[in-house]
C-alpha cells in the first residue's frame, strides 16, 4: 500500500473522527477502495461527526477499532430499520479489512518452506498445518523453549487423545488403502473377464462367419454338381439316341 494513502487511514482513530482533516481523509480512502459512493460517504461522515461516543473519555482508546466502528455502522434511523450510515459502513468495513502489509504471510511461507524440505516432501497438508500451529505456539508463548511448557494433566490428556486419534487416522488410512487396492484388483479382474468375453465373442463370430461361408460353398458345390449331373444325363440320352439311329440303318 502506498505510504501517502496510509496516512489517510488516521481518520479511523476515535480521536480523529471529529477533526476537520478527517473529511478529506475519508474521501481519499474511499477513492482508493472499490466503492462508488464517495459523495454519500462525505455527507454521512459530516453527519457522523455530530454523533457522540458512548464514552467520551480516554477509555475509548482501549476499544478495538472494529468494535468501536461497529457501534456507528450498525446505527438505525430513528423509527426505522434502515441503516443510518450505509455507504460509510461499506467503506469502513473495506478499509478495516485492508492488510497493512504482507510480512506475516511471507514469514508463514518462509517457515513452511523450511519445514517442508526435500527429505519431508511426502508430508501431508494436515501434518504440515499441525506442525506450523505447534511451532507458532512455541514461538509466541514459550520463546521456543520446550522446557517451559507446563506438563499439566490437561496437556497429557490432550497428548493421549492426539495419540489415539493419530493411531485411528493411520488405521483408517491403512483400511482405505486396502479398500482401494481391493477395488483396483476387482476392476482389473472385471476388465480381464470383459476382455476374455470379447475375445470369445469375436471367436464365436469368426466361427459363425466361417460356418456361413462353408455352407455357402457347400450350396455352390451342390448346385454345380447338380448341373454337371444334368448335363451328363442329357449327354447320355443323346448318345443312346444316336446309337439307336445307327443300328436301325
Amino acid at each position: 500500500m502506498q505510504s501517502d494513502l496510509v496516512k489517510h487511514f488516521r481518520c479511523f482513530l476515535p480521536e480523529e473522527r471529529k477533526s476537520i482533516r478527517s473529511c478529506n481523509d475519508i474521501v481519499c480512502v474511499s477513492k482508493a477502495l472499490p466503492v462508488d459512493v464517495i459523495v454519500e460517504v462525505f455527507d454521512e461522515w459530516k453527519l457522523l461527526q455530530f454523533e457522540e461516543d458512548v464514552q467520551e473519555n480516554d477509555e475509548r482508546k482501549l476499544f478495538r477499532k472494529d468494535e468501536y466502528w461497529n457501534r456507528f455502522i450498525t446505527m438505525k434511523k430513528p423509527g426505522s430499520s434502515e441503516l443510518k450510515f450505509p455507504s460509510l459502513g461499506a467503506v469502513v468495513k473495506a478499509a478495516l479489512a485492508v492488510s497493512h502489509g504482507q510480512g506475516d504471510v511471507e514469514r508463514g511461507f518462509s517457515s513452511s518452506g523450511r519445514t517442508l524440505t526435500e527429505d519431508s516432501a511426502s508430508m501431508s497438508e494436515r501434518t504440515l498445518n499441525a506442525y506450523m500451529v505447534v511451532k507458532s505456539a512455541m514461538s509466541s508463548c514459550f520463546n521456543n523453549q520446550p522446557a517451559l511448557v507446563p506438563m499439566t494433566k490437561e496437556i497429557l490428556t490432550y497428548a493421549e487423545a492426539a495419540s489415539s486419534k493419530y493411531k485411528q487416522y493411520l488405521e483408517d488410512a491403512r483400511r482405505k488403502k486396502d479398500e482401494e487396492l481391493k477395488k483396483l484388483k476387482e476392476e482389473e479382474l472385471n476388465a480381464e473377464k470383459e476382455r476374455r468375453k470379447k475375445i470369445a465373442e469375436n471367436e464365436k463370430d469368426s466361427m459363425t462367419a466361417a460356418q456361413a461361408e462353408l455352407n455357402d460353398l457347400k450350396k455352390t458345390y451342390a448346385c454345380k454338381r447338380k448341373q454337371r449331373e444334368s448335363i451328363l444325363e442329357e449327354a447320355n440320352k443323346r448318345l443312346k439316341a444316336a446309337v439307336r439311329k445307327t443300328d436301325m440303318k
